[in-house]
């Protein structure tokens, strides 16, 4: 696709040739298990991580004011990415709607970017959701990751340890579009959502998980809490019986001390 002729169809967005950087905070572990998953058609339980995304560049809906810099966040493992954008693909709108109702340019980098993931399936979707208030659900934007299950496995165990509070994350976007392509990586830049219809919600980011980073804490250190040691009570010296002191007067001698004690006697009372 000309690049020329992309910009002029997106309002001056052109094909980024950048990653999408974020940090991730508040991370925590979420567990759901459902009869029926959507992706299998057959019970299902889960492990992911969950946490809010923040990044230096700024994500909007082109043709629309406004643009975001937060997400909510869910990680989890790779083992089905396959299945889930076949799933996906299924139930695309081009799936089952006519394409002559949409611009061209929009067929065409919707068909660029699938026959990629075909071929590599993507691990990162940035997609927004509508608020439902049937369900309780309020609008937003989200982020939805996979890796491999060690890493993934490596990460959980360190969450749960509370060594790890924060990771970074590296993301290449398939066909996606920013404002300025030549601008440097170190520039924050603007990511364009577009949208097949005027009034329809935007299309999906897919790509590819590049790099996953965190840096453990406390390996090797020992709380205050966990390093206090009570003194042992002083040990009470033996208690030591003492024997009665005895003394062995001969029979001679005690005989010699009875008639002392008369003679004694007989004195006074004279």
């Amino acid at each position: 696709m000309d690049e020329a002729t992309t910009e002029d169809a997106f309002g001056g967005y052109g094909f980024a040739i950048r990653t999408f950087w974020f940090d991730v905070t508040n991370l925590h572990l979420h567990r759901t298990w459902s009869q029926n998953s959507v992706i299998t058609d057959r019970p299902e339980f889960v492990s992911g991580i969950k946490g809010k995304a923040v990044s230096e560049d700024r994500v909007g809906v082109i043709g629309r004011d406004g643009s975001i810099k937060e997400f909510d966040f869910t990680l989890r493992v790779d083992s089905d990415a396959k299945k889930s954008w076949e799933w996906h693909k299924a139930h695309d709108v081009l799936a089952y709607t006519d394409h002559s109702k949409y611009k061209p340019e929009h067929i065409r980098i919707k068909k660029l970017i699938s026959e990629r993931l075909d071929a590599n399936p993507p691990t990162a979707v940035l997609l927004t959701y509508e608020a439902d208030w049937e369900i309780g659900n309020k609008a937003g934007w989200s982020i939805e990751c996979q890796v491999p299950p060690d890493i993934f496995a490596k990460l959980e165990n360190e969450i749960a340890a509370e060594t790890a509070t924060s990771i970074s994350i590296g993301v290449r976007w398939e066909g996606g579009l920013v404002f300025d392509k030549y601008a440097p990586p170190s520039v924050p830049n603007i990511w364009g959502l577009f949208c097949l219809e005027k009034n329809r919600s935007p299309e999906s980011l897919w790509g590819h998980v590049t790099l996953i980073q965190w840096s453990p804490i406390n390996h090797g250190k020992t709380s205050h809490k966990e390093a206090r040691v009570d003194m042992p009570a002083p040990t009470p010296a033996p208690v030591t019986a003492v024997a009665p002191v005895i003394f062995n007067v001969p029979k001679y001698a005690s005989a010699a001390l009875w008639v002392l004690a008369l003679a004694t006697a007989l004195h006074l009372f004279k």
